[in-house]
């Protein structure tokens, strides 16, 4: 199976099984997607990766919780 590290995402009343994503990533796509004026349940559609780049590079998004994920995913003993 493919290892995805943790902490992830535990059970909850719409998925009792848990939803087996990373919680640093979801909060860092949280926090662009705050940038961004929109949240999961609307205007995603309208997310723009080349402005959360911006907002990276500018120090507007933090990159604290992108950073820990890409230093797993990153990782070789990983793969």
């Amino acid at each position: 199976g493919y290892i995805t590290g943790g902490p992830l995402i535990g059970a909850a009343f719409d998925n009792e099984k848990g939803f087996f994503e990373r919680v640093d990533i979801v909060n860092q796509n949280d926090e662009f997607f705050r940038l961004q004026q929109m949240d999961w349940s609307s205007n995603v559609v309208h997310y723009d990766w080349e402005k959360a780049l911006a907002h990276k590079e500018s120090g507007e998004a933090t990159f604290k919780e992108g950073e820990r994920g890409l230093a797993f995913l990153n990782d070789s003993n990983n793969a």
